[in-house]
């Protein structure tokens, strides 16, 4: 590599995930936000939003997740599995998104290849990851619904009390920007599923990119419709982040006849 005289563009300055969000809350903290759950609609804003992203954060950190681990989530198109966009790269943690799709053996294989030592989970889907966690040894979950649930998951977190008791501040430290933030496996059409490590940078620049492309403007409203953990769908809703859009989040009820049959 060829170095000569360094530029003035402050090229030093670090793409990080959480620089998004930051940007969001502070120019256009009253934007909304709504998903519909199990229990009707949740509305808030990118100010509110920031909050329960440091909250979650904080309380992951108070956990033992720190830079280099990675997180599990299994979840559907929701505020929370937004919310951990951030909370978990934030951290310098990495965000795996599990494919529900996929058949046990294979999500057993993703969650041990790659390491996970906690997982987030939708109520809905606590079968699945009741029958992961007997083949892979999880050091705590945290369950994302708005209401009480049995489980037999053991350590087990309420995903709403630990936003609810934990600070809603936090003073990010910086990421070098080349860090992964999310991975995606492939479905494993060619032998095992195949992971693929998402740093910072490209999921920065992937957005830029997509409020440039789809000309995505700050009176459009965008519903994310495929599945957030399918090939790092939710690029897109960070997208809107930059063009400070309204974002919407669908019902989760058109994945129960494949739940069923997962379990």
């Amino acid at each position: 590599m060829i170095r000569r005289i360094p530029s003035t563009m402050n090229d030093d300055y670090q793409l990080n995930m959480t620089r998004i969000i930051q940007h969001a809350a502070r120019i256009y903290p009253r934007r909304e936000i709504a998903s519909r759950t199990m229990a009707g609609m949740f509305r808030y804003n990118y100010a509110k939003a920031y909050e329960r992203i440091c909250a979650m954060a904080n309380a992951l950190e108070e956990l033992g997740i720190k830079a280099g681990d990675v997180v599990g989530i299994m979840g559907f198109n929701t505020h929370r599995f937004y919310e951990s966009y951030f909370s978990v790269p934030g951290l310098g943690a990495a965000l795996l998104e599990l494919n529900m799709r996929l058949p046990p053996a294979d999500l057993s294989y993703v969650a041990e290849h790659s390491g996970a030592k906690a997982l987030f989970v939708d109520d809905l889907l606590l079968p699945m990851a009741e029958m992961l966690a007997q083949q892979h040894e999880f050091e705590f979950f945290v369950v994302m619904s708005d209401r009480e649930v049995e489980t037999k998951l053991d350590p087990v977190y309420s995903y709403e009390d630990l936003v609810e008791r934990n600070k809603k501040e936090r003073e990010w430290d910086e990421i070098d920007e080349k860090s992964t933030a999310t991975i995606c496996y492939t479905s494993g059409t060619t032998g095992k599923p195949k992971g693929v490590y998402y740093s910072h940078r490209s999921i920065y620049l992937h957005a830029w990119g997509g409020v440039a492309n789809l000309k995505i403007g700050t009176e459009d409203c965008v519903m994310q419709i495929v599945p957030i953990f399918t090939q790092m769908a939710g690029e897109a809703i960070l997208a809107g982040r930059w063009s400070e859009r309204n974002s919407y989040f669908p019902d989760s009820s058109h994945f129960r006849m494949q739940i069923c049959w997962l379990t």
